[in-house]
């Protein structure tokens, strides 16, 4: 019977031996293909033995025969994004994914499309996860990041805040979507509900340098010590930047002086001419 090869197929598979699998498939009676599973193995053994290509005419011959049927559908825009036709897979993914009961589909679309630099498209499927199922951390999270990597980093940091609210990694990058967004203020109350102080401290200080705070910049110095985060030569540079901006000069030589990277030893000797002219000029 037709079953029986079915299953004598499927155990093959079952068994990891993909080869045996087309050989039972091949001394099937015709009759086998009157289930759409038949098609589905075939496909499996093919991918198993790396020949995506085979998988996907097999899956594409079992949808004209079974044009409704949801497995099929969906392995094949599965094997869309493994060969690299994220594009295509994107446009069916709406249609295929309609009836899905989980959203891992989308976001392995989506992610797909992200690889291959393509983030709005990825944004848009995982809007409609997201309308899909609104209570998945994982699809609201990937929908930020594809905003983000789009430039839409307002758009990104609005739809992470009730994560950020409750997630400390969430709260630090919300804020960094913030800041690039130009919000600093709304960054700043981000980066305020971080717990991690090493985290909270280090980019507290780069807001507070982007918005021109100097002075409340400059009496970060103490925490930031005290948190051994002084040992970060950018935030050291950082930190005598803020103080040379408020005018205290002395200071500011002693932390240059303790720069030992080339990079910031050469922007340490650009600020060092900065302050001599400022002594020469009487300021």
């Amino acid at each position: 019977e037709a079953r029986t090869h079915l299953l004598l197929i499927q155990s093959q598979l079952s068994a990891k031996r993909p080869d045996l699998a087309l050989n039972a498939l091949k001394a099937a009676p015709a009759s086998v293909a009157a289930f759409p599973e038949r098609f589905v193995a075939e496909a499996v053994a093919h991918h198993a033995l790396k020949d995506k290509p085979s998988a996907f005419e097999a899956l594409t011959r079992g949808l004209e025969n079974f044009p409704g049927q949801s497995i099929l559908r969906r392995r094949r825009l599965l094997l869309l994004v493994e060969l690299g036709l994220a594009r295509t897979a994107a446009e069916e993914a709406p249609t295929v994914l309609a009836d899905a009961e989980a959203p891992d589909d989308f976001l392995t679309v989506a992610t797909a499309l992200r690889e291959i630099k393509q983030p709005l498209e990825a944004a848009h499927l995982l809007e409609q996860a997201r309308l899909r199922f609104p209570e998945s951390e994982d699809v609201v999270t990937q929908l930020a990041l594809a905003d983000h990597e789009a430039g839409r980093h307002l758009t990104a940091a609005e739809i992470l805040l009730p994560l950020a609210l409750v997630d400390d990694e969430k709260s630090l990058f919300a804020a960094e979507l913030y800041r690039r967004a130009k919000r600093l203020r709304r960054a700043t109350r981000a980066n305020a509900r971080v717990a991690d102080q090493k985290k909270k401290l280090r980019q507290r200080l780069g807001l507070l340098i982007e918005g021109q705070r100097w002075e409340l910049a400059a009496g970060l110095e103490d925490r930031l010590a005290r948190l051994g985060l002084l040992d970060d030569q950018e935030l050291l540079y950082a930190l005598a930047y803020a103080h040379y901006r408020v005018g205290r000069h002395p200071h500011a030589e002693s932390l240059l002086s303790r720069l030992t990277e080339p990079e910031l030893f050469e922007r340490a000797l650009v600020l060092r001419k900065a302050m001599a002219s400022c002594r020469d000029g009487g300021r």
